[in-house]
């Protein structure tokens, strides 16, 4: 049960690693941000 938690959690953390990292950037370099949308979305579709 831990082992299946524990990947579970895995998949949660990179799932929403780009979103994390999408936020941080928009509050670093708010003139890039439909420039960084379509990188990461476009990037989500290859992962998927």
């Amino acid at each position: 049960m831990a082992r299946g938690f524990r990947g579970f959690r895995r998949f949660i953390y990179i799932y929403f690693e780009p979103f994390r990292l999408k936020a941080l950037y928009n509050f670093i370099n708010l003139d890039k941000i439909e420039f960084l949308d379509l990188t990461f979305y476009g990037y989500q579709r290859e992962k998927l």
